[in-house]
């Protein structure tokens, strides 16, 4: 999977991956191709959004596990 060699990003994007095809129980007719477009996709906007400049509101957090936080959170 595309994961920009981190071991993290791709941990991450295959759990939440796994999550979603929970939630569509049921409508997913092929999972093993499902699950793989899904994480590769979760994954590579992870590394797009950490490529992208901070907003302003973003560069003034002085801990960065508020930072943390707000990315999660979108």
């Amino acid at each position: 999977m595309y994961a920009g060699g981190r071991r993290e990003v791709a941990d991450d994007a295959v759990g939440e991956a796994f999550a979603r095809a929970i939630e569509s129980e049921g409508v997913i007719r092929n999972p093993f191709p499902w699950l793989y477009r899904t994480a590769f996709r979760i994954a590579a906007a992870e590394l797009r959004r950490e490529r992208r400049p901070l907003r302003p509101a973003e560069a003034h957090t002085d801990d960065p596990a508020t930072g943390d936080l707000m990315r999660a959170i979108r």
